[in-house]
């Protein structure tokens, strides 16, 4: 007897899947996908991913394998309705999720300021519609007007971006000069009142030349110990260190020469004169005050005053910068002489009394005409 024949079919393994092109993962997409083509044209097929052991089962030559984690390497098989399975194809790399663009920068500025992009990339800087100017990979913002504000970076090769918040602060205005009070004799110093400081929050002013600085509140400040024959500027730093314009000049003068006064009459004077004295000042700074005393509790503050009693007078004149100038002297009333006239005849020999009616005289001098005979005088 024979041997009997035994009937089968060999079929062909198909071709392994051609690697098509790849998505990588973005920011918001984690996953990455590939396109296989080459796949069985007749029949349904089944392609199995490694590692994972993932399978998907379709028709017709070209598929899409979605959702693949990121960070792997693939490969991929497929095996036909006859249960042949294919080689391996290339290996399909999928990335790692790209990170955001890491963002930074100061959380406040004075209408503008730099933020920063790291790593490096090429991108594009936004602040709602308004594009943003880039700088070595930087963000320059200026001129923004105050109040809260978001920056957004886009970068151009996966669309990842990342959002900074901050807020724009308004630089104040620079110090309004008030009023100046230059040096006097009493305060070698000047010193002026600085207005318009920021109304809100501790501000910060600064001298200039020195480098001083004065930390305070509210709208107005006065400062002073400022030297002679100097030219001051002044700043202000609101709380949130934003720097003003600078201030207007401030000029400190030298103090002028103190004054000084004499009295333009001392000594005697007729009684039925003017009695009266003058201040007779030079130097020193207009306007001036005058303040006389003297006997008997007088008291005067005019530059010219009249007098009525004999004694010590004494002048303080003080002059604009407060300088002060002191003088006194002593007057006294010389009186017009008393004239006796005695219309009488008198013999050779005979004498005759004189009398001058005065309580007030302090002496007296008698003397008798040219010519006359020796006589005795008394009053």
């Amino acid at each position: 007897m024979g041997a009997a024949a035994l009937p089968f079919t060999v079929n062909s393994n198909p071709t392994p899947p051609v690697t098509g092109s790849v998505t990588q993962p973005t920011c918001s997409v984690s996953g990455g996908s590939v396109i296989l083509n080459g796949l069985p044209a007749s029949g349904t097929w089944t392609i199995t991913r490694t590692p994972g052991g993932a399978t998907y089962t379709g028709t017709g030559t070209t598929y899409t394998v979605s959702g693949l984690p990121a960070n792997t390497n693939y490969t991929f098989t497929v095996t036909n309705q006859t249960g042949c399975t294919s080689g391996s194809g290339s290996i399909v790399t999928i990335n790692a999720v790209p990170g955001a663009p890491v963002l930074s920068g100061p959380s406040s500025a004075c209408v503008g300021l730099t933020a920063n992009v790291s790593p490096a990339s090429n991108g594009t800087w936004s602040s709602g519609n308004t594009s943003i100017a880039t700088v070595n990979n930087a963000g320059v913002v200026n001129a923004l007007s105050p109040g809260s504000v978001t920056l957004t970076y886009t970068r151009t090769s996966d669309g990842c971006s990342n959002t900074l918040p901050f807020t724009v602060y308004a630089y104040p205005s620079a110090p309004l000069i008030g009023t100046i009070t230059q040096p006097n004799c009493t305060t070698a110093t000047g010193s002026v009142v600085l207005n318009g400081l920021p109304s809100s929050g501790t501000w910060t002013i600064t001298q200039s030349p020195g480098g001083n600085t004065y930390t305070g509140t509210g709208i107005s400040y006065t400062v002073t110990g400022l030297s002679q024959n100097a030219t001051y500027t002044f700043t202000v730093a609101n709380q949130q260190n934003c720097v003003s314009p600078t201030s207007n000049n401030v000029v400190i003068q030298s103090l002028t020469t103190p004054p000084s006064v004499n009295i333009d009459y001392m000594g005697s004077i007729c009684i039925e004169q003017n009695k009266q004295i003058s201040a007779n000042v030079t130097g020193g700074t207009p306007p001036f005050t005058y303040n006389w005393t003297g006997p008997s509790g007088f008291t005067g503050n005019t530059q010219t005053v009249n007098i009525t009693l004999n004694g010590n007078y004494y002048l303080t004149v003080t002059d604009a910068n407060t300088c002060t100038a002191v003088t006194s002297g002593f007057l006294y009333e010389r009186y017009e002489p008393f004239i006796v006239s005695l219309q009488t005849n008198i013999c050779e020999g005979t004498s005759i009394t004189l009398d001058v009616n005065s309580t007030s005289a302090v002496s007296y001098l008698w003397s008798p005409n040219a010519g006359n005979a020796t006589t005795k005088w008394s009053q």
